[in-house]
């Protein structure tokens, strides 16, 4: 008794929170494995130099309610992928795909009798364990030469913690540390914090490719499992580094975007630096601009051609960026309103993907920001917390939340400029509108966009989503190839029928005025830079009639190979998606050989460099709505034309045209100019 006495005093004494109830609730819960708990305060109760690992311990135990991780046979069984795989003298990893073992895993994880449950982490995690994790977080931040800067306080949120999410714990710091320290260039040339932000948290961020083997593994990944199969999102390369920084004393944030302004939902993660008051060299503006923002959001945008007006055609605009509504972060201990939510609003009202309680924002850290006021109508003066969405496909997303005062006055903190935001409350699984749309300018102040019924437009579409950077500067490798046409395969007597002199975005279409008939067309590409045609088409007269002309695939005799005339008939087979490309070389051209007898006037070329096949494709099925409190349906077409034209549209308004017949990539929009500004 006196023992436990003795713990609670010095509990009382050292918790980092004003209020011990927390510590003394956790360790109540922990049932069991209490004892292995009050073990670890009771060590380093007994010196007084231990007293900030005493703390650090309180730090770590009074919030282990709220983490935890999956135990059972599902997770053991699944599990013994990583080990097979492991195992020196196996041949899993090279008889089988990653993608076959995905498939396994996930397969197994819906097998007939096997089971998990959630366990928290005060009823499982050991005396050992934990004074080891003590000891080699303060073991790695003592050794930093950065030390002095990093206070207690971020030393405990974001150097202390042995876990990131609800990963199957592990002795992650120890082999990390150790290794570090063997590789005498890797430890004498990092050595100071920007040198080893620089190596992990910028360049370590390629460290994990690519692959959807993270979604059929239903677990989250330790470190140990992600360093081994080394796949996943960005989820999982932030979480990597994220263990090495950390390992190695350096106070590294796990920070995300839940959903950007103007992309569907995609979660991006990144690593911070809890040390900086601000994360970038220059704050994001959320401006349309071709900044080269690599580093602003670790690796999530690049920089890319900057494209004039005159390279595009009217009603068409480069996106260069994407747009950030909101950046949050990762703590260990909790954040008191999110909790104070959960403990005073209805459940049905709670967004949980959005509404941790161990997260807080530092939007103004990354992105330039304006404090709003939102008020609440009679309507829905009853709800206990608010939230701003952006449009996604399936349904507006909250991104932010505030919480109404007594007079019913919502005040949204932080929130990123020249988005498209939409005002809601969420009940039954549903976000509720209370009010319009609107953007938040440059000033800060609101712009709402309220449909006009009373005025009406005409629209002209272009496309169903942005045009991104990164698919537009596509078009940079198509300037100055050119098309001609002969009646000799050699090209001997070839006759120039058309020349680029411009960029090319989408599909493009030109009228040739060469009257004379070729049996042979070819395109020739860049002999200096690669090239990518998605699809091209001859058409030509027969008759009085113009159609598309159809014929044999055939390149120069030098490159003449089965692999390569099945990639040539990729530029011929309908589909947006493939493409023929190529490197450079000389010769480098493809031909159609359109047969014997069947020579021809070429009238006409259509061509298309590699895209996202999200403008308006011929014979697709649109539909268009509009918005006004929900989405309204205006009108069907099928296309006819790379563009579609709809009359007498309700102005001032946000729209969206759904494709119905293939893809899902699709923006709300407003119309403005004649042009679709895309949110």
């Amino acid at each position: 008794m006196n023992n436990i006495i003795y713990l609670l005093c010095v509990i009382s004494f050292f918790s980092c929170t004003s209020d011990s109830d927390r510590i003394k609730e956790s360790l109540k819960q922990a049932g069991d494995n209490q004892v292995e708990l009050e073990k670890v305060i009771q060590y380093y109760s007994e010196h007084v130099e231990d007293s900030l690992k005493l703390k650090s311990a309180i730090f770590l135990i009074e919030h282990m309610p709220f983490y935890g991780s999956f135990y059972g046979t599902r997770v053991d069984s699944v599990d013994q992928y990583f080990e097979d795989i492991r195992e020196p003298k196996s041949s899993v990893i090279n008889d089988k795909s990653r993608e076959t073992i995905s498939l396994e895993m996930l397969e197994k994880y819906s097998q007939q009798g096997l089971s998990h449950s959630y366990i928290y982490d005060n009823k499982k995690v050991s005396f050992k364990y934990l004074v080891n994790n003590i000891e080699m977080a303060f073991r790695a931040w003592d050794n930093a030469t950065w030390k002095d800067s990093v206070s207690f306080e971020q030393f405990c949120e974001y150097i202390l913690p042995y876990r990131i999410r609800n990963e199957k714990l592990e002795y992650w710091r120890n082999s990390i540390y150790e290794n570090y320290l063997q590789d005498t260039s890797l430890y004498n040339s990092s050595r100071s914090m920007s040198n080893l932000y620089q190596r992990y948290a910028i360049n370590g961020m390629r460290d994990i490719g690519p692959h959807d083997f993270y979604q059929n593994y239903r677990y989250e990944m330790n470190y140990d499992q992600m360093n081994l199969m080394t796949m996943g999102s960005c989820i999982e390369n932030t979480c990597l580094n994220l263990y090495r920084l950390r390992a190695l004393g350096f106070p590294a944030t796990y920070d995300y975007v839940t959903n950007w302004g103007n992309r569907a939902v995609n979660l991006h993660a990144m690593i911070g630096d809890a040390t900086k008051g601000k994360q970038t060299v220059h704050l994001f503006s959320n401006i349309n601009e071709p900044i080269d923002s690599t580093n602003l959001v670790s690796n999530a945008m690049r920089l890319h051609h900057d494209f004039k007006d005159d390279d595009l055609p009217k009603g068409l605009y480069v996106q260069h960026i994407k747009t950030v509504s909101k950046v949050w972060r990762y703590t260990w201990s909790v954040n008191e309103e999110i909790l104070g939510i959960y403990e005073n609003a209805p459940t049905q009202e709670i967004y949980r993907p959005l509404l941790k309680v161990n997260i807080t924002d530092v939007s103004n850290q990354y992105v330039d920001v304006a404090d709003i006021k939102i008020e609440l109508s009679e309507k829905f003066s009853d709800y206990k917390v608010v939230y701003l969405a952006v449009f996604d496909r399936s349904g507006w997303e909250p991104v932010a939340y505030g919480v109404p005062n007594k007079g019913g006055l919502v005040e949204f903190n932080n929130i990123g400029k020249h988005i498209l935001y939409l005002p809601v409350v969420y009940d039954l699984n549903s976000c509720i509108p209370i009010g319009d749309p609107f953007v938040v300018d440059d000033d800060g102040d609101i712009k709402k966009k309220s449909l006009n019924r009373a005025k009406m437009q005409d629209v002209k579409i272009l496309r169903k989503f942005p045009l991104f950077g990164s698919i537009a500067e596509n078009s940079l490798n198509m300037k100055d190839i050119y098309f001609e046409g002969a009646n000799s395969p050699d090209f001997k007597d070839a006759q120039l029928l058309h020349k680029l002199d411009y960029y090319p975005f989408d599909m493009e279409r030109v009228k040739v005025s060469n009257p004379n008939k070729f049996r042979y067309v070819r395109c020739c590409l860049s002999e200096t830079v690669g090239s990518d045609i998605v699809e091209l088409e001859y058409y030509g007269k027969v008759g009085q009639d113009t159609i598309l002309l159809k014929g044999t695939p055939f390149i120069h005799p030098d490159y003449t190979k089965e692999r390569t005339l099945k990639a040539v008939a990729l530029a011929f087979d309908g589909d947006y998606l493939t493409r023929y490309g190529t490197s450079p070389k000389i010769n480098n051209w493809f031909a159609l050989d359109l047969g014997d007898n069947n020579a021809s006037e070429i009238t006409d070329i259509h061509y298309c460099t590699k895209t996202d096949a999200n403008f308006i494709i011929p014979n697709n099925d649109y539909e268009l709505y509009y918005w006004d409190d929900e989405w309204v349906f205006f009108d069907d077409v099928k296309a006819d034309d790379y563009f579609l034209e709809f009359r007498d549209v309700p102005s001032d308004g946000v729209y969206w045209l759904k494709c119905t017949t293939e893809g899902r990539e699709e923006r709300a929009f407003t119309y403005e100019d004649g042009t679709q500004i895309w949110w």
